[in-house]
Order: structure tokens, then sequence, then C-alpha cells
């Protein structure tokens, strides 16, 4: 036990120090990290990949070391981010598994979570989509889900609840599809 207890604690310095390595990195190629969900994306080398001069977006990449997965972030001068996702190749296409948008003020108005099932092809990936989106303040504004199959029509699916500006709930809504029975309830 007592070796599990040292295991775990120096896993937890090894991530700490590469989230501040990933923090300062990102900050030296001009995106802020204000209000970023920490996870287990932070162990990644970046790089711009692209200036779109006309609106002044800068686009980072940044590649995970562990996955091969490519992080992107668009953000404008000041380093404020707009959006940030990241992909993944899945059965001869790519797939998006999260994507976060940000206020002007850098903080999170929505953040897009993928969930796919194990698809022989492309086309028969299964897909449950979760958003949450938040009030400017940074409470939970509604939490909502849909499915799919990959390149198909979304159906609302599950419980979406939404929350009024202080966090509490204000009301639930059960839509038709469960969202975990691999079907399209609304076609």
């Amino acid at each position: 036990m007592e070796t599990l207890h040292n295991v775990c604690k120096l896993l937890d310095s090894k991530m700490s120090s590469i989230f501040f390595f990933s923090l300062a990195l990102n900050l030296f190629l001009g995106c802020s990290n204000k209000n970023e969900i920490p996870d287990e994306h932070d162990n990644k080398s970046k790089k711009e990949i692209a200036t779109n001069s006309l609106d002044s977006v800068t686009l980072n990449e940044s590649v995970d070391s562990i996955t091969g997965n490519h992080i992107y972030t668009e953000c404008v001068p000041g380093g404020i981010k707009l959006r940030s996702w990241e992909q993944s190749d899945m059965n001869g296409g790519l797939a998006t598994l999260w994507e976060n948008h940000y206020y002007k003020n850098g903080e999170l108005e929505k953040r897009v979570e993928f969930e796919y099932s194990s698809g022989t092809t492309y086309h028969e990936t299964y897909i449950i989509k979760k958003t949450e989106e938040f009030h400017p303040n940074g409470k939970i504004k509604s939490r909502q889900f849909k499915e799919s199959f990959m390149m198909g029509e979304e159906c609302d699916c599950g419980l979406w609840e939404y929350f009024d500006e202080s966090g509490k709930l204000t009301k639930k809504d059960q839509k038709r599809g469960n969202c975990e029975d691999l079907e399209l309830d609304c076609i």
C-alpha cells in the first residue's frame, strides 16, 4: 500500500511539472490559459501553424506526445482564446474529441465533448455529443445531449438541464432518446 501511495505521489508531482511547463509554453506562444480546464492534454509540444491577418486570429497547434492527437487553439492579439479543440484519427477520418468556445473576456462560454462508439467504418460510428454552456460569470447555464452517426443528422436525447446565473437548476427536459441505445429516435 505504501508503494502505491509513493507512486501516486510521484505521478502527481510529474503531472504538476508538465502542467506548468505547458502553461509557460502556451503563454510564450501567445494564448492565455485563462479558465482552461486542466486535463490529460497538458503533455504536448506547440507550434504556430497559421495566422489569418485579415482578422488577426492566430491558430496554434500542439501534438499530445502520448496519444498523437492534435490540439488547436485560436487566439486574438492580447492572447485571448476564441476556441480550442482536439482531433484524432478515427476509422479513416478525423474526429473531434472536444471543443471549447470562449467569451471575449477569456471566460469559457461552451464546452462540447464527443463520445464515439467503435464502429467498423467512419459512417457506422455512433456519437454522443454533450454540450455545456456557461454564463459570463463562469456558472453553468445548460447541459444538453445529442446523438448521431458520423456525418449524419443529430437527434436530441437524454436529460437536458438549464440553470440560472447563480448555477441553480431551473428546468429539466427529458428528450425522446436515451443516448445509450445506439438508435436514433428522431429519424
